[in-house]
């Protein structure tokens, strides 16, 4: 029996071939299959209503409020350690993807300059095989040089279409720093993830003596 792990779903499970989601999926070792399906499970046990915590108060209505200190069944050391393995393969796995990824680049790139070499000497920008169309296809690239002189030329041309129309997070956040409030005409989406960072000296249980 073999054991994968798809990302995409963050499910575990033990199949004899390769499953056919096979783009979002990892081959994992059985400890770690049952390490994750161990999390997972702890992780999805219903927990009553919490009690008051420091993070935590009651309105007149006896109702609680605020943020609730983890459930006593989630075992939080147990979640990150498996968060990092699960980082740790993704790591790995996109690492061994992208070398192998760059050696198909650079092998593609040497097959398309003896296309563009043959396509030169032919005079041609077209060419029907039985493999494919080859196409020689002229492609611009512009840069900035003198951004001063870009942003007068739009300005001057209403040409705003020259750039992108995407807006910078970083410029966006601090404006609110400094003025406490967002530019006008933005949406603002504010997002929460977890992030599990590897433990350090400091972070490990000392050792009783």
């Amino acid at each position: 029996m073999r054991y994968w792990f798809n990302e995409a779903t963050n499910e575990a499970y033990a199949l004899a071939e390769p499953p056919p989601d096979g783009a979002d999926t990892m081959e994992i070792d059985e400890d770690f299959f049952n390490e994750i399906r161990a999390a997972v499970a702890a992780a999805g046990v219903p927990v009553a209503e919490p009690e008051p915590t420091p993070l935590m108060k009651r309105n007149g209505d006896g109702e609680a409020y605020g943020t609730p200190a983890p459930p006593a069944t989630t075992n939080m050391e147990q979640l990150a350690r498996v968060w990092r393995k699960m980082q740790d393969a993704r790591d790995a796995n996109k690492k061994v993807y992208e070398i192998a990824d760059k050696r198909i680049e650079d092998d593609q790139k040497m097959v398309s300059a003896a296309l563009l070499k043959a396509m030169n000497e032919m005079g041609g920008t077209a060419l029907k095989t039985a493999a494919g169309v080859i196409e020689k296809k002229e492609q611009i690239k512009a840069s900035g040089a003198d951004w001063q002189a870009v942003y007068r030329f739009i300005v001057a041309n209403d040409a705003w279409e020259l750039l992108h129309k995407r807006i910078g997070t970083q410029f966006v956040e601090e404006w609110r720093k400094k003025t406490g409030d967002y530019p006008p005409g933005i949406n603002v989406f504010t997002e929460y993830k977890i992030n599990v960072k590897k433990p350090g000296s400091t972070d490990l249980p000392k050792e009783e003596n």
